[in-house]
């Protein structure tokens, strides 16, 4: 089964279905790469991401569970941002290195930040040892996930609304300034929207594929400033400020941040340029009419 809602059957139904899929998806991509921790932990961060997006629609329908399940996830993918910072640092390296036509020295600076990162990661790499003892028991609690048929269309619609709303106040922020932490939450809920067009695909027309990648091209654009950032903040923390390495590449990739986070915000309004009022009453009516029983 996809990762998309069927607004036919119960939305409970519908949500354990799904987060059980991830789950079992979870658990198939960490033994696959039981033998590199980084990529496991960036696995399986992916799928926490989804079940996070699925979360933050539900989030009306039961807010106690919401709170408690939402921070359990996050809890565990904070657990592994050692692991992926790391992996991302040596990614963006590498790019970076077949960019420029200082490749050797790219390499030493990437040795020395591994080397430097690689201490960091002791306390992530235990916690993706027990990442399977939390997803057993956010599986657990799914059993306890009720949500009233008749409530349905109207909590889905102020869990996509809420988190709509956020995406455009957060847009509003990083225009006027570009502060990172504006953009860290644009890119967090701009993913989460991609998620719930995904999830909603059945019944909202506005999903249409292409604005579907329109979404997902945003948010990946802010990933990519963000991993910029990461590696600026890796490079200052880890290499002395007299260091000839970092006084020649640690401005280059300010620079490639600042130019990502303009194009960034370009793409983020185009796909918020809707109200979120007109968003929320769109969905509630459309799935109120999708989950009708036919005559």
């Amino acid at each position: 089964m996809a990762y998309r809602i069927d607004p036919r059957l119960p939305l409970d139904q519908e949500a354990r279905r799904i987060v059980g899929e991830q789950f079992d998806r979870a658990a198939a991509e960490l033994a696959m790469a039981a033998g590199d921790p980084r990529e496991a932990a960036r696995r399986l961060r992916t799928r926490l991401k989804k079940l996070r997006g699925l979360l933050c629609l539900l989030r009306k329908s039961d807010k106690s569970f919401y709170a408690r399940e939402n921070a359990r996830y996050r809890e565990l993918s904070q657990s592994l941002g050692n692991l992926r910072d790391a992996a991302s640092c040596s990614l963006l390296l590498d790019r970076i290195a077949g960019e420029t036509e200082r490749p050797a020295e790219i390499a030493l600076i990437g040795d020395r930040l591994d080397q430097g990162l690689a201490e960091g990661e002791s306390a992530s790499r235990a916690a993706l040892a027990k990442a399977q003892d939390a997803l057993d028991r956010g599986r657990l609690a799914l059993g306890g996930f009720e949500v009233s048929p008749h409530k349905a269309a109207r909590a889905v619609a102020a869990g996509l609304g809420r988190n709509y709303g956020a995406a455009r106040r957060a847009l509003r922020k990083a225009s006027a300034n570009g502060a990172p932490q504006h953009l860290h939450e644009l890119r967090k809920r701009l993913k989460y929207y991609w998620m719930h067009l995904k999830l909603l695909r059945d019944i909202w027309p506005a999903t249409t594929p292409e604005a579907r990648a329109a979404a997902k091209t945003a948010a990946d654009s802010l990933g990519a400033y963000n991993d910029l950032v990461v590696l600026v903040a890796a490079l200052d923390a880890l290499l002395p400020a007299d260091d000839a390495g970092r006084q020649w590449l640690s401005p280059l990739v300010v620079q490639r941040a600042a130019a990502e986070a303009g194009r960034c915000v370009e793409a983020a309004g185009a796909v918020l340029a809707r109200s979120r009022k007109a968003v929320t009453a769109e969905v509630e009516a459309l799935y109120s009419v999708a989950a009708r029983p036919p005559n």
